[in-house]
């Protein structure tokens, strides 16, 4: 929506707030807000306290591969209470591990078939970026266990486990702060939250890779096959929070040569299940291009 810039004395230009931005941050008259600069676009914060909200998420005991995609989508809509009900007693271990990857989460209240989560200790919407950042971080240490470990045939799962739940936490986070209106540049917020879902499924086939790569008998082109993923994802990562539009001709060069690799080895049936799922992992990262486009070209 466009705004007229009024002039305020010598050299300020003042602009009126969209009345559905005050009232969704309750805000009134004498308040203060933060004003930040983000690549040429004013952002504006609010650590105002928003609306308590509460939902009832009812968790099947015949389909628990559902269970973390309801309670993590509950979160990510903002709800500040979360009354979950749930079958059979079993279920609750469950809860207890799910919520392990929703960030500030904790159980407030617990009886027989229902517990209730609050958002306790949530990181203000001001920590987005640092997050958003962070999450990128995770998978390059995830890319480095999984090639240190396999050149020195000595495996540890758990840490790469930490890993996966810390991502999925940030993730998780953030696509909670998205959905409740970080700003109102929705390109960018579009592009950020399918860059975190690729973020998600990548760190998940990461971790079955080097699952694989435990029991593999021969690694020596699942080794140079990982490095090279790991150089692109790199590339990707540079050129989402340094890139310009000429920059993505070079990242879909370099995308063209992962797969020319692809094309060009010679597997041995050893190698062969670890290669097929690195080759997953590979095309995966193309899934990129497109959000880093939209991030790239400036609305």
């Amino acid at each position: 929506m466009k705004r007229k810039l009024i002039k305020q004395g010598a050299n300020a230009l003042t602009i009126t707030l969209p009345k559905e931005w005050t009232v969704l941050h309750q805000l009134k008259a004498g308040e203060e807000v933060d004003a930040s600069i983000e690549d040429g676009r004013l952002v504006l914060n609010t650590k105002a306290t928003p609306m308590k909200t509460r939902t009832t998420v009812h968790l099947p005991a015949d389909d628990t591969s559902i269970h973390r995609y309801l309670l993590a989508n509950a979160y990510r809509r903002g709800y500040d209470e979360i009354e979950v009900t749930f079958e059979e007693q079993r279920q609750l271990a469950d809860i207890q591990l799910f919520i392990q990857e929703l960030l500030g989460v904790e159980i407030t209240s617990q009886s027989e078939k229902k517990v209730v989560l609050r958002a306790v200790a949530v990181p203000d919407a001001a920590e987005y970026q640092t997050l958003f950042r962070r999450a990128f971080h995770i998978l390059g240490t995830a890319f480095g266990y999984a090639l240190e470990d396999m050149r020195a045939g000595k495996y540890e799962f758990g840490k790469v486990q930490i890993l996966q739940t810390g991502e999925l936490r940030i993730s998780n986070f953030c696509k909670r702060v998205l959905q409740t209106g970080i700003t109102t540049d929705k390109p960018r917020n579009y592009a950020h939250y399918v860059i975190l879902t690729i973020n998600d499924y990548l760190l998940s086939q990461l971790c079955y890779v080097y699952k694989l790569l435990q029991k593999a008998k021969d690694r020596k082109i699942s080794i140079t096959y990982l490095e090279q993923c790991k150089s692109f994802f790199a590339n990707i990562e540079k050129t989402i929070f340094e890139g310009k539009q000429e920059d993505l001709a070079e990242l879909l060069k370099h995308q063209k040569k992962l797969f020319q690799f692809k094309d060009q080895i010679v597997v041995s049936k050893a190698e062969f299940k670890t290669v097929q799922e690195i080759s997953v992992l590979a095309r995966l990262m193309t899934l990129y291009a497109s959000p880093v486009a939209m991030l790239l070209f400036k609305y």
